[in-house]
This record gives C-alpha cells, sequence and structure tokens, in this order.
C-alpha cells in the first residue's frame, strides 16, 4: 500500500482489507497490554465524564434487559452499562482487550457480562436477541463501507424487533477540516497505525438506515471547543450533555451519534 497517495479502503481488494483488520487487531491487543485499566486512549477527566453521561442518557439500559456492547475495547462503558442492565455481551476483535473486561470486572464485582472474541462482521446469530445494542467509536475504524455496512446489519439482525441502538463516530465537519484532520487515513504510521473514516451526520444516518433502522436520530458529542473542554473540571461536564440534546448541534461536535430501533 502507498501510503503517500489518497487513501480510500473502498478501492481495496478484499486480502487488504483482511489485513487492516488484523494490523487492527493486534494494535489494539498491543494497546490493551500497554494501557490496561482504567486509560482510554488519551481522553481527558471532563472529556470521558461527558461522554460517558450522554451515552448512558441515550442508552438508557433497564434492569431487565438484555445489551450488546458492539466493540468492547477496555470496557470504558460496558462497567458503567451492565450493572443498569440484565445482562451485558462484550463483543470485540481483540482478546487483550478483553481479558482487561473481565479482569475490571471481576474486581468490580460485576457478574453479568459475558465477553466474546469477534469481527462484528460475522458474528453468530445465536448471540442475540437483544434489547439494546451500542456501538462507540467502533464503526469508523472498519475499513471500507462494505464492511461498515456489514457490521451494522450484524447488530441489526441481532436485535429484537423494536430493539434500539447507538452507534457514535468521528465526524467530519469544518471543525475536524480546521484541525487538519483526513476524513479518511491513519493514524500514527509504520506498524502502529490505525485506520479511520470520520462521517458526516449524513452519512452516519444512511448507514443506519441502509442496515435497516428506522426512526433515526442524531446528535452531536463534544460540541464544545476542544480548548475550552480541555481546560474544563469533569464536575462541569453536563454542560456538554445540554449541548449534546440539542439536535440541531448534530453536525458540530467532534463526535456524532446516530439512533435508531429494529422495526417490528
Amino acid at each position: 500500500m502507498d501510503e503517500r497517495r489518497p487513501f480510500a479502503a473502498d478501492t481495496l481488494p478484499p486480502h487488504e482489507i483482511a489485513a487492516l483488520k488484523e494490523l487492527e487487531r493486534r494494535n489494539r491487543d498491543q494497546g490493551a497490554a500497554e494501557q490496561g485499566q482504567g486509560q482510554f486512549y488519551g481522553k481527558g477527566a471532563f472529556q470521558l465524564r461527558a461522554e460517558n453521561r450522554a451515552y448512558l442518557r441515550y442508552l438508557s439500559p433497564l434492569a431487565g434487559e438484555s445489551v450488546l456492547d458492539a466493540g468492547a475495547g477496555l470496557g470504558r462503558l460496558a462497567l458503567l452499562v451492565a450493572p443498569r442492565a440484565k445482562r451485558l455481551v462484550c463483543v470485540d476483535l481483540s482478546a487483550q482487550a478483553l481479558q482487561v473486561v473481565r479482569a475490571t470486572a471481576d474486581a468490580r464485582g460485576v457478574r453479568n457480562i459475558d465477553t466474546v472474541h469477534g469481527d462484528l462482521c460475522n458474528l453468530p446469530r445465536s448471540l442475540g436477541p437483544f434489547d439494546s445494542a451500542y456501538a462507540v467509536e467502533v464503526v469508523g475504524h472498519i475499513p471500507s463501507h462494505r464492511e461498515r455496512l456489514a457490521a451494522v446489519q450484524t447488530v441489526h439482525e441481532l436485535l429484537r424487533p423494536g430493539g434500539r441502538c447507538l452507534v457514535s463516530v468521528n465526524c467530519w465537519n469544518p471543525r475536524s477540516r480546521r484541525g487538519g484532520a483526513e476524513k479518511e487515513g491513519f493514524w500514527g504510521s509504520g506498524p502502529r497505525r490505525l485506520y479511520h473514516y470520520d462521517f458526516s451526520a449524513r452519512e452516519l444516518r444512511n448507514l443506519l438506515h441502509q442496515a435497516g433502522f428506522r426512526g433515526i436520530r442524531l446528535r452531536g458529542l463534544m460540541i464544545l471547543p476542544g480548548r475550552m473542554s480541555r481546560s474544563l473540571p469533569a464536575s462541569l461536564a453536563v454542560l456538554e450533555t445540554w449541548c449534546s440534546m440539542v439536535p440541531a448541534f448534530a453536525r458540530f461536535g467532534s463526535l456524532v451519534i446516530g439512533m435508531g430501533r429494529r422495526p417490528h
């Protein structure tokens, strides 16, 4: 692959897509081993608190529900959602990350988490059905539209009729362009690079609709300017929650959240 050319995963043959997925798995395994429990890829205290508040508000897990964490990573949300639900199944491409999830859950006495090592694009339907599911900052790291659609369709098929889904991705908007970000490409370089694709709000809506979801709503997250959010204390994260609740801000955050339901 020539990294000097503009990158487009949609142009790659299947074996190169598979190679990118394997690169992702290796790097996530290595990152989990290096970072250990409680470290979430450089997010500050305000950002973590603000994002967690918003996600929990929109997910609204109920005590009797079965929930799918599609791309659990180190368990950032899993450890908050599980105590509110009946059962939580964490799926991830990284076996090392799932070991961190299990160890942290055991240490905190959380007993209703199951972990499944696998690719979101190809999960057994016997895992479901689930009442709700979420994929937080996961889908944008899946190379090619075809594979991203397959992952979201898999989540759709694992839900009960009427089941709820939340997907969050990095937002491609004037703010990200001013920051010099690429819409599609890699974070880092060499063997430790990670593929990413940033979505406009419209692209995320279209992906969810194409996967079969209806009643789609969009919200923005981390809308406050980055310089401000880096200086605010975590105790003021409610400010970001309020901003996120305004539908008109969906296109302006660092992240965009899409929510929909599987039709009855």
